[in-house]
């Protein structure tokens, strides 16, 4: 026989379960990665020691033991995250606002901390993501941890080089 069509086999998820994917389990997600980049600087005592009023932190403590290891991760899983969304990220009120309190503010504290080079890395591989994608929704973001971190970075390097060459004459 040619009869009629069957109908189409029932899938195993009915259509009125939610689906397990989309834009909310992308928000939970990030938002996971940033938890687990706050646990990372929490377990190496790194918010007891941040003075909120001038963001600095002490140098005891900070990235110490297993906390390195869980914000290298975190910064790691951010910066893929932020490969595979490009600029479509900031069409997500949610995640732009993550990425922008959350993300930029761990940016700076590592940057700010020094920290193991590894980490280091990785934080400028997400700030360069950043930059390269967000870079109109995080104008001040941009210029805070540009300021903080880079350029006292710079004038740290220029000092010293002035010191090594007075110490040479």
């Amino acid at each position: 026989g040619g009869g009629a069509a069957s109908p189409a086999a029932p899938s195993t998820l009915s259509d009125a379960a939610p689906r397990p994917f989309g834009l909310p389990a992308l928000v939970a997600v990030f938002a996971s990665l940033c938890s687990l980049l706050r646990e990372g600087e929490e377990d190496a005592g790194m918010l007891d020691v941040v003075a909120v009023a001038d963001m600095t932190l002490s140098s005891e403590g900070a990235f110490a033991g297993e906390g390195g290891s869980k914000t290298l991760l975190a910064l790691q899983l951010i910066e893929a995250a932020l490969a595979g969304a490009g600029g479509a990220l900031a069409a997500c009120e949610p995640l732009l606002a993550m990425v922008q309190d959350d993300v930029c503010l761990h940016l700076l504290w590592i940057g700010d901390a020094g920290g193991p080079l590894p980490e280091l890395a990785a934080a400028l591989r997400v700030f360069h993501r950043l930059f390269s994608t967000l870079r109109p929704h995080l104008t001040m973001q941009v210029e805070v941890v540009t300021h903080r971190v880079f350029l006292r970075g710079l004038r740290a390097a220029a000092a010293l080089a002035r010191d090594a060459a007075a110490a040479e004459r």
